[in-house]
This record gives C-alpha cells, sequence and structure tokens, in this order.
C-alpha cells in the first residue's frame, strides 16, 4: 500500500535562503536512516578516509567500514562540485552498520539518493545500497533487500529480492549525477532514476525485524563504485506527491 499523508511541498532546498523547506526528518516514524555528506559532523575522518558515516534520523545507525582497513573517500567537491563519499577502487571500501540492528520488519522500504555511479570502478552485480539479515546473504531470501545495485557487467540497475531477476531496470550512464530511487511497496518493487519510473516488478514478503544497512558493497564484495552525496531510507512508500517533493529536495540541495 502507498504511503499517501498530507505531507506539504514547501519548496525547494535552498542554503542561500537559509536551508532545506524541506527535510528527510520530516517522514517522522518513517525515516529509517539518513546519510548526507554535507554535515561535516556526521563524518568521522582520518585524512580522506571515511571511517565511519553517522545517521542524522536520530536512530543511531552509524555506517562503518566493511573491511577495518580500506575506507571510501570523501571530498569537498566530490559529487558535482559537492561533498561526496567516492566507493569503489582497490580494496573493500563498503560501510555498513551493526549487525542485525536496525529495526524495520513489515513489508514496505524505500531508498532516495544522490549519486553518481562509476561503472569502471565497480564489481558485477554490485551493490549501491541493501538491507539484509547477518545470516543471510543479500538477493535470496524475502526477509532481506537489494534497494540498489548493477545487473551483471552493464549499465542497467535495479533492485532484487528473493533471487529474482533484477527489478525494474534502467539504464545509467558512467559519471553522470543522479537522484536514484528505489521502492518496495509490500507489492512491488519501481525504480526511480530522476524521478522517472522504471517498470514496478512483482516483489512481495516481510522484512525481517533486525537488518543491517549496506552501502557501496554486498554481503559477498560485489563493490559498488563512483561518489555518493546523500542517502535517505524510509518505511513507506512515498506517493507520487511526496516523491516529487523528496526529488526537488535533491535537486535543488546537490545542483542537479
Amino acid at each position: 500500500m502507498l504511503i499517501s499523508r498530507q505531507y506539504q511541498p514547501r519548496g525547494a532546498f535552498d542554503p542561500a535562503g537559509g536551508g532545506p523547506a524541506w527535510s528527510p526528518s520530516d517522514l517522522g516514524a518513517d525515516l529509517v536512516a539518513w546519510y548526507d555528506a554535507s554535515n561535516a559532523g556526521s563524518l568521522t575522518l582520518s585524512g580522506a578516509d571515511v571511517t565511519a558515516w553517522a545517521d542524522l534520523s536520530g536512530n543511531g545507525y552509524t555506517l562503518s567500514s566493511t573491511a577495518g582497513t580500506n575506507y571510501p573517500q570523501y571530498s569537498a567537491t566530490g559529487f558535482n562540485g559537492h561533498p561526496g563519499v567516492t566507493f569503489g577502487g582497490s580494496g573493500n571500501k563498503g560501510l555498513k552498520t551493526g549487525s542485525d540492528v536496525v529495526a524495520l520488519g513489515g513489508t514496505i522500504v524505500s531508498m532516495f539518493s544522490a549519486a553518481q555511479p562509476d561503472f569502471t570502478g565497480m564489481s558485477n552485480y554490485a551493490r549501491f545500497v541493501h538491507v539484509t539479515r547477518n545470516a543471510f546473504t543479500d538477493y535470496d531470501n524475502a526477509e532481506s533487500g537489494i534497494l540498489y545495485m548493477r545487473d551483471n557487467n552493464t549499465a542497467s540497475c535495479g533492485g532484487v529480492r528473493n533471487s529474482s531477476a533484477v527489478l525494474s531496470p534502467q539504464t545509467l550512464v558512467d559519471d553522470t549525477p543522479y537522484r536514484l530511487a528505489g521502492i518496495y511497496d509490500g507489492t512491488n518493487y519501481t525504480s526511480y532514476v530522476n524521478n522517472a519510473a522504471g517498470s514496478s516488478d512483482s516483489s512481495s514478503g516481510t522484512f525481517t525485524s533486525s537488518l543491517i544497512i549496506y552501502i557501496g558493497r554486498g554481503t559477498g564484495g560485489e563493490m559498488w563504485g563512483g561518489p555518493v552525496a546523500e542517502v535517505i531510507i524510509a518505511k513507506s512508500a512515498p506517493d507520487a506527491t511526496l516523491r516529487q517533493t523528496i526529488d526537488d529536495y535533491l535537486t535543488a540541495k546537490w545542483g542537479l
């Protein structure tokens, strides 16, 4: 079921005017996690290495290295001239929360982001964002879900759940900044590229109540490549009005 609450669009992000009129925090209890590279206080750095990325939702789902020695890289101009955290290259540079700490449950989860894929620095079947239980792989069960990933060695991306083929695939252009989203609405999965919907492909099941959030890699490696500016994860499926509001926010904030 789609969430159709009375969220009121209040204009685009306007840094010169004092900040965003809409914020992910406006999602209220539906907001699961929020990572924003423009919030310097949320990043723990060792030089350019991002050793931790704090969750701004208030839920405390801080990301840290999946390997402990290789880290994604921060740059103040890394994403479209704005701050970004760059994944990929040599070594394991993914980030994840602690094991089974993310309270989710239910049948619905959505992800909105500002990201720029770099396919030359990316694995086959690279994972961008997924939620998975610690004892499970990320693709072959209904309790977990890949919110966005690469389809093999191609420029096509979408979601995967319960051993499905890649759902709602859309083709991206290498080294191009995008607003990317993936929504499991309880019945289907739909990807969005700059708020343009792909196909709505059947995908259902109940997410387990205790999960891990991964950004930039899969449970078996599958390294994503390219700079990431912001990731928002919610346990709701925003309707068309709210999707447009979120897209306007990301567009203006990140110069897209």
